[in-house]
């Protein structure tokens, strides 16, 4: 999610004070990110970041995608609730998380 060559993201409070509503409007503009661009972000990050024996299952990491889509689509004061983080994630699935005896059944 790079921006634009001609932005410059370092405005000082000073500088920012002085701006009109327009320069204001237009920086933030600039330097939006789409919601799309986001969800590809952290999907790649939770990619890398954890093995796929961490998730158990493809079914799992996609259904963690789906909550991290539905999140980045989230207004600034909205929430999710805690169930709905969870829903359809298969536990068994997760091998990591069972106790030694049960893992060979």
């Amino acid at each position: 999610c790079q921006l634009p060559a001609k932005v410059t993201t370092h405005v000082s409070s000073e500088e920012f004070k002085e701006m009109d509503a327009k320069k204001t409007l237009a920086l933030h503009v600039t330097l939006h990110t789409s919601v799309e661009n986001v969800g590809s972000f952290l999907e790649a990050v939770l990619r890398s970041a954890f093995p796929t024996s961490f998730w158990g299952s493809i079914h799992n990491f996609r259904q963690v995608l789906r909550t991290v889509r539905v999140f980045t689509k989230l207004g600034r004061t909205e929430q999710i609730p805690e169930k709905a983080i969870v829903e359809g994630i298969r536990v068994l699935d997760m091998t990591w998380l069972l106790p030694t005896s049960h893992k060979h059944r």
